[in-house]
Order: C-alpha cells, then structure tokens, then sequence
C-alpha cells in the first residue's frame, strides 16, 4: 500500500495538458457552483476574514477568494501557457 501512495506522490505526469487544463475547468465549477449550496458559509467566512490571520488564511484557501482565483484561472489562461514539462 505504502509503495501505490509513493507512486502517486511521486510520479506525477501531467504531460497531457488538455486533460489538466480540463480537470481545472471542472473544479472552478464545482467551487463557484459549491456557492449556491453554501453560501452563508461563504458569507461568514468572508466576513470573519478580517477577525483574525486564522480566518483570513481560511478564507483564502477555501472561501471566496479561492473561488474567484480558480474561475480567474480557468478565464484567463489558456493550454499555451502552461509550461511545456508540465
């Protein structure tokens, strides 16, 4: 078990760039779609943000912030951008 785990850590191949580019279109989905579901949740962790590092660190990492960086990515940047060894 332990040797499949340093296989997936270790051996990462992103050499086909479409796949990648469409595995991150479909996770800016589901996280600004994740905001219709829970969007209190979002709305309180934006507005505890400014409380303290903690929460600040949270919010940029799972909360809006994050959303908007993930929709951002997959509007702006294109599979030409991406580094070739990628």
């Amino acid at each position: 078990m332990f040797h499949l785990w340093t296989q997936v850590f270790n051996q990462v191949e992103f050499s086909d760039r479409q796949r990648l580019m469409t595995l991150i279109m479909i996770s800016a989905t589901e996280l600004a779609n994740s905001i219709v579901h829970s969007g209190h949740s979002y709305a309180m962790g934006h507005a505890a943000s400014s409380l303290s590092a903690i929460a600040k660190l949270r919010e940029v990492y799972s909360g809006v912030t994050q959303v908007s960086c993930c929709t951002d990515l997959t509007l702006n940047w294109s599979i030409s951008q991406l580094p070739q060894n990628c």
